[in-house]
Formats: C-alpha cells, sequence, structure tokens
C-alpha cells in the first residue's frame, strides 16, 4: 500500500536565484513503513530527495534555483517497497523579480526552515538568539503528542545544525553566555546549560515555577522563582558552572514577600526586578549583584506585561505595566525614583531604545508607538492592532516588528521607518517575538512552526537597548 498524498511543501514564496532554500512535507505510510520524500523543483533539475524517515516525520530538502521565474514545487512519498503517492499540490516560489519584495530587495524571503513534529504553533513568541559566528538558537514547544520542546541551533543559511529534545513540553528563550553556553528554563523549574555543540552542561532544579533569567558579561546567571516550592519568592545568582552564588528572599519594606515578574542586569554592580504581592502594590526592585542585598525599591501600581524590561547605561529602566488597567510604560531612574509614567490603550510590549534614545513598544490594540526618552510622551503610531511581544531596532534607525496577532497563518511582519511610515510589510508566518538582527542586516524572525530570515538593511542598533533581552544573545544584560 502506497503513502499518502502529501499535503503541498511549505516553503518560501518568494526568493532570489543561486540561493539555497529550504522546502519541508510530511505523510504517513499506512504500513508504518518509511519512506523517501521526492520533490519535484519544475525546473527541470533532479528530484530532491529526503532519504528514508519514519512514517509520520517531516522532511525538509534544500534548493538552488539557477534561474528567474515562478516554479510549483511538488513532492510525492516513496516507502522502501517502491510505493509511491500520488503528487502534492504546487507550492509556488517566485524566484527574483516579479515577487513580493522582488527577491532582492528589502523585506524578502532569503530562506525558512521549518520546525517539524511538534505542533501547530510552538515558537510563535520566541525570542531568537544569534551570536557572532552567525548561529542561530530558537527554542520550540510541543503541542501534540509527547509535548516535546526542542532547543533548535541553525546554520546562517537556515539549515540546522543540531537539535536537542526535552519531554517537558516548555523551553524558555535561548539566552547565550559570553563563553557560548546556551541556557533554557525547561518545564517551568529547571534551567539546564548546553554547550555550543548541544551538550548539556549542567542542571539546575529550582523546584518549580522558574522565572526569567539574565547573564552577565562574567558569565554569572541570574534567575527568580515564583509561585511555589522551596525556593518561592526568591532571587539567585549561578556561577558559570552552575554553582550557586547567593539566593535572597525578596522582601519589601512593609516585610511583604513578593513573585518576581522580569528581571535585567544594569550597570554599576546593580540587576533590577519588577515583582508583586497580593493584597500589596508592585515594585522594581534594585539589588547588589555580587550579594542579592537589595539597594532600593520603588513602587509601580501594576504587573509588568511581556515579562521583559529595558535598561539603559545611566541605570534608567523602563517598565511594561499591562496585566491590569491602566496600563502604563514607566520610566525610573537608577536611584529608584519615577521619571514619567504614561498611560496607554492596551498592554505595552517589552521596551527597545533606538539610538538616540527613543523608547519601542508595541501597544497591543494601536501599534508601534515611539515614546521620547525624557518625558514618555508619544512621538508617533503605527501598525496592525499587532499582539508582538517586542520589537528590534537597526542602527539605521528601521523598527521591526510583528503584525496582527491571526495565530498559525501568516501575517504581516513590518518595518518602520524612524519617522514612523511604514518602509515595508512581509507575509510571513505569524511573528510575535522581538526579531534577531545579523550584522549583514538580516532579519531573523520566528513564528507559528518556521524561522524565516528576511533581507533588511543594517545591522542591529549600537544603542543600550535594542531589542526585547537587549543584543542578539539574549542575555537581559544592558553591557552585552
Amino acid at each position: 500500500m502506497a503513502p499518502l498524498v502529501p499535503a503541498a511543501a511549505t516553503g518560501p514564496t518568494t526568493g532570489d536565484a543561486g540561493t539555497s532554500y529550504n522546502f519541508s512535507a510530511v505523510t504517513t505510510d499506512p504500513e508504518g513503513n518509511t519512506v523517501n520524500y521526492e520533490f519535484d523543483w519544475d525546473d527541470g533539475s533532479p528530484y530532491g530527495n529526503s532519504g528514508f524517515l519514519a512514517s509520520g516525520a517531516t522532511a525538509t530538502v534544500a534548493h538552488t534555483y539557477a534561474s528567474d521565474g515562478t516554479y510549483g514545487v511538488r513532492v510525492r512519498a516513496v516507502d522502501f517497497q517502491g510505493a509511491a503517492s500520488g503528487w502534492s499540490s504546487e507550492h509556488e516560489i517566485v524566484v527574483g523579480d516579479g515577487g513580493d519584495g522582488g527577491g532582492t530587495e528589502e523585506g524578502s524571503i532569503l530562506w525558512q526552515y521549518t520546525i517539524p513534529d511538534l505542533g501547530v504553533v510552538p515558537l510563535e513568541s520566541s525570542h531568537p538568539a544569534l551570536t557572532s559566528d552567525g548561529t542561530i538558537y530558537v527554542t520550540a514547544s510541543g503541542t501534540t503528542g509527547t509535548w516535546t520542546s526542542r532547543l533548535i541551533a541553525l546554520n546562517p543559511n537556515g539549515t540546522e545544525k543540531w537539535h536537542v529534545d526535552s519531554s517537558c513540553g516548555w523551553m524558555g528563550h535561548p539566552q547565550v553566555g559570553p563563553d557560548g553556553t546556551i541556557y533554557v528554563a525547561l518545564c517551568g523549574k529547571m534551567l539546564t546549560a548546553f554547550t555550543p555543540a548541544g551538550a548539556k552542561k549542567w542542571d539546575f532544579d529550582a523546584g518549580h515555577a522558574l522565572g526569567g533569567i539574565a547573564v552577565d558579561d562574567d558569565g554569572n546567571v541570574y534567575g527568580f522563582h515564583y509561585e511555589s516550592g522551596v525556593y518561592l519568592r526568591t532571587v539567585f545568582s549561578l556561577t558559570p558552572a552552575g554553582i550557586g552564588r547567593w539566593v535572597v528572599y525578596l522582601i519589601s519594606s512593609n516585610s511583604a514577600y513578593y513573585n518576581g515578574a522580569a528581571l535585567v542586569v544594569g550597570t554599576g554592580g546593580k540587576i533590577y526586578m519588577s515583582a508583586s504581592s497580593s493584597g500589596y502594590p508592585s515594585k522594581l526592585f534594585a539589588l547588589n549583584s555580587a550579594t542579592g542585598a537589595k539597594v532600593w525599591e520603588t513602587d509601580l501600581q501594576g504587573t509588568v506585561n511581556a515579562g521583559a524590561m529595558a535598561v539603559t547605561r545611566d541605570g534608567t529602566v523602563y517598565v511594561p505595566l499591562g496585566n491590569a488597567s491602566p496600563r502604563r510604560v514607566v520610566a525610573v531612574s537608577s536611584a529608584g525614583s519615577i521619571l514619567w509614567d504614561r498611560t496607554v490603550e492596551s498592554a505595552p510590549g517589552a521596551p527597545s531604545v533606538g539610538e538616540d534614545g527613543t523608547v519601542y513598544t508595541v501597544i497591543g490594540t494601536q501599534g508601534l508607538r515611539a515614546l521620547a526618552a525624557g518625558t514618555g510622551a508619544t512621538l508617533w503610531t503605527v501598525g496592525d492592532a499587532p499582539a508582538a511581544r517586542g520589537c528590534a531596532v537597526a542602527a539605521n534607525g528601521v523598527i521591526y516588528f510583528g503584525g496582527a496577532n491571526i495565530g498559525p497563518a501568516w501575517a504581516p511582519f513590518i518595518a518602520a521607518n524612524e519617522d514612523g511610515t511604514i518602509r515595508w510589510r512581509a507575509n510571513i508566518p505569524c511573528a510575535l517575538g522581538s526579531p534577531a538582527i545579523a550584522n549583514d542586516g538580516t532579519v531573523i524572525v520566528t513564528g507559528a512552526n518556521t524561522v524565516t530570515a528576511l533581507r533588511g538593511s543594517a545591522g542591529l542598533a549600537s544603542s543600550d537597548w535594542p531589542r526585547a533581552l537587549n543584543g542578539n544573545r539574549n542575555t537581559g544584560s544592558v553591557s552585552e
């Protein structure tokens, strides 16, 4: 009995001649036989073959078109006994001028990588990490079967280097230390460190409900714990080897114990942490990074939205508050005083800072908003009522962010100029995380079950905090 006809291949819809692109397909064999996927590229070249894979496993095969044109990619499956399915419907790709973005223009798709076998939307809000050698790290959380989650390393051209699976079903954003160690939170409680080759270095079991982490220039890791367990309402620090440096309870001046919400590393030996406590005002704490001792605290009267803050080198902390009305963006000085406090229409996303100090945040029902650094005054708003968790600022002032929240479907990804006008849009799988930006301007976006590389125009801005977790390594530290 032949394998079932695969659905149409997935992959980019536009591209350039001479550039390699990944295409993926999946089907099952009624008898459970292994299958080889044959891709017909519609350009007269030999079929692309995946090699034999387990029934139900996703095949990804790369192809390079030599000439401009419009091509219809088909795929079929052949089991090890030689029984072949029918051909799938066509997936169209426009190579060269004439496609959306024109192939060589800004916003054109350079490549796409599809996350196989992990459900429908495993990484729609993940912030990708990017290292100096061009390696891209993404995490994907499964939604079907065994709820497998996956840490994936990709080459600069979008091909997979390696991946590591976990059965826990959830992974936090990948965060890369100065020595290349990759840190991820697993199962909501386990902090795990991996080498750049994907080997596990160590685990730290926080007991339950591990919050966000940050990594400083020395490789020390900071994190917090909330909800329940032995480390309830504590902040901790580990050495690069995973050995404890300190752990402290987060206790305010009113003697209340606080649960952390977001944490960042600033300058001058301080880390900053937003936190809440039932029946008490939410607060921003400044802690000594060497000992965990409290330096100061200030009332916020709101809960941090998007699990992220931004801090500049002068110690100004920008905090998005959005889980209860009124939704606000607040700027706090390095000494703990409120510099400005602006009410916004709906939940604000993670802030980013441009090279001129402008603060950017995605307002859920409005779009991308630019706020004046000194006053918080609105400079402009642009977009399509997105639900993005963050944005990213390029060195030429262009700001990238995800478009409307329509689930796993393709949706507008937007590049805005620093004057608030739209520069271009790209229809790609829904992108809610904060994109990474390579030195050559390539924009790396995660959405639905796909990683997409888009042609940009400049590298990441050299500002104090250009994307959701600051630099491309996602350290959450201002000195990255």
